[in-house]
């Protein structure tokens, strides 16, 4: 047996192939193991250790974490390195606030959301729609909470903004509808504020534009960005 350029073992020139070393050439293909959780982790590792195969600094074993999402590293069988983590998808509730309060988004309103994390980048959908009575749009810039935090780099941003998504806007008394940048606030890393895309117009949402906002409208949008 020899070792190929991507560190199989495989059969020299020479060599015929057998049962034996099939076994040893599979067992040699380092791909990631599918495992259910720990408990089954631990089990497989056993298993290889049977077959001869134990993890080391030069050839580390690695296992995709079914109940996680995680893509883990063990060189030693014991303690596991983190490569990869996906949830998701998770539903959480956007909340839509005003700068200067006050917002309620009354009965019969919907607020909803589902995103999605691998690694440090977060993929969300969300819909806010304002209930038909009791309704109160509040005062100052709209705000929407993040699923997760925002990362630092991005939430600290003094010198300008960081657009995160885009978000569709809906009067629903005249069917009117705009499309703005979800973009993120330096004072805040939990909320994201909404700003008109164009090069002349960089105006805010508030409760009182792009429209007087009201009974049945709706905000629907999508994110990506970094976490924290």
């Amino acid at each position: 047996m020899t070792t190929d350029a991507r560190g199989h073992t495989t059969w020299a020139g020479s060599e015929h192939p057998s049962r034996a070393s099939l076994l040893a050439f599979g067992l040699s293909i380092n791909d990631p193991i599918n495992v259910a959780n720990a408990t089954a982790r631990a089990t497989k590792l056993t298993e290889l250790a049977t077959a001869g195969v134990t993890p080391s600094t030069s050839a580390p074993l690695f296992f995709f974490m079914a109940d996680t999402g995680q893509l883990v590293q063990t060189t030693d069988g014991t303690t596991f390195a983190i490569l990869v983590a996906s949830t998701g998808p998770t539903a959480w509730v956007p909340a839509l606030t005003a700068s200067g309060g006050g917002v309620s988004l009354g009965s019969g309103s919907t607020a909803t959301g589902v995103y999605s994390k691998t690694g440090e980048w977060v993929d969300a959908y969300f819909s806010i729609q304002f209930g038909t009575s009791g309704v109160t749009v509040g005062t100052g810039t709209y705000r929407i909470s993040v699923p997760v935090t925002i990362h630092a780099d991005l939430a600290s941003v003094t010198d300008g903004t960081i657009p995160l998504g885009q978000v569709r806007l809906r009067d629903a008394s005249t069917g009117t509808e705009r499309i703005y940048e979800a973009i993120t606030r330096s004072d805040d890393a939990n909320t994201f504020e909404l700003r008109a895309i164009d090069a002349n117009d960089n105006s805010a949402v508030t409760n009182a534009a792009p429209w007087t906002w009201g009974i049945s409208d709706r905000l629907r949008g999508v994110l990506h960005y970094r976490a924290a």
